[in-house]
Formats: structure tokens, sequence, C-alpha cells
């Protein structure tokens, strides 16, 4: 399924299409921020397996599949075990196995991607016209307090912030020192002196 692009309408998981007019305040995010997951048939897993990169071997991991997704629909033991016809003490034995825990974890990281792909493409459609808007807010705006925080905003997305720059966290440009190596040009174990320069 494609990304949305900028200026495409948004649609929520049940087809309605958000017109512009329907926007909030400042034509950033539509009124009915509805998300919800894709179309089962259309998913595409973040990693390619094949049967040997399955959790178990494919015997056991048919009955952790079965086991795992009626344990998430909410049903108990006893009803998993009468609807797959597998023994209670075997429902029991699969989820106590350690394939059934990396089963559920790679299930669990695969939900996580996909719901994260769709947030970022929704957002990603609006980001051009919510910064036209704190632009406009910091040209425009009679008000200091929303002037300052919209320019503070345009220098952090810009990687401006303070905290980036000056902070602990501050990325070593290589400004801060100089290096000079000196050579006497022979190839056969030439004599180099190293000479550090350091800003205090």
């Amino acid at each position: 399924m494609p990304l949305a692009r900028p200026g495409d309408p948004y649609v929520t998981d049940k087809g309605d299409v958000v017109l512009p007019d329907k926007m909030l305040q400042g034509d950033v995010l539509p009124r009915a921020m509805t998300l919800g997951p894709s179309p089962a048939k259309s998913h595409l897993s973040k990693q390619r397996r094949s049967i040997k990169d399955l959790p178990a071997d494919p015997k056991l991991q048919t009955a952790i599949n079965a086991v795992i997704v009626y344990h998430l629909l909410g049903m108990t033991d006893n009803e998993i075990s009468s609807v797959t016809s597998i023994p209670l003490e075997d429902v029991l034995r699969v989820k106590n196995d350690i394939a059934y825990q990396e089963t559920y974890e790679v299930l669990f990281h695969e939900f996580v991607s996909v719901n994260s792909n769709s947030l970022q493409s929704k957002i990603a459609a609006y980001a051009g016209d919510a910064l036209d808007n704190v632009i406009k807010i910091a040209e425009n705006s009679k008000h200091d307090l929303a002037k300052l925080k919209a320019n503070q905003d345009l220098l952090d997305r810009a990687g401006l912030h303070p905290e980036t720059l000056f902070g602990k966290n501050k990325q070593d440009d290589g400004f801060d020192a100089l290096k000079i190596v000196i050579t006497d040009g022979r190839d056969d174990e030439p004599t180099k002196v190293d000479i550090n320069v350091t800003r205090k």
C-alpha cells in the first residue's frame, strides 16, 4: 500500500474521506483522526521468513499459531482446547514452550511496525502544512510568546537546539582540535611526527 503524499486527503479506517475544509483551526490535522489497522490481506511483513526461520518446527509452530491467536482473541485454555481439538495439557505445554514467547514477540513487533508506519505516513502527509503554519506564526504573530515558541520549534527542527549544539550530548565536529602529521617522505618506514593542538 503506497504512503500518503503531502496534500492527499485523510482517509479514515472506514474509508471516509476527510476533505481539507473539515480541518481543525490552523488547517494542520483533520477532525476525525481515527487510526485503525490496514487491511489484513495487504499486510507485508517487515522481514521475509522461511520455514527454517520460524521459532519451532512446522508441526509445533502450527499448534503455537492456533493457540496464540485464540489466546489473543481472549479465549480460555479450555475453550482453545475444545476449538482446536488439542488436549488441555498440550495447550498448556505449548504455552510454556519458549517458541510460544518467541512467536508472540515476532507478532508483537510486526503489529508495532505496521502501526508505526501507518502513523508516520498519516502525519507525514500534513507535515508540510504544519511547517508552513509554524512559519506563519513565527513571521506574523502579534503575541511574543507564540512567536518565540514557533521560532524555537523551527530552530529545533533545523538541528539548532541549544542542547544539540552545546549540551552534554553534542557531537564532536572536529573543530575543537587540530592534528598535524609530518613525514619525511620515505616509503620504507618513514619518520613521522604527530602534533596535536587542542582548543581549551
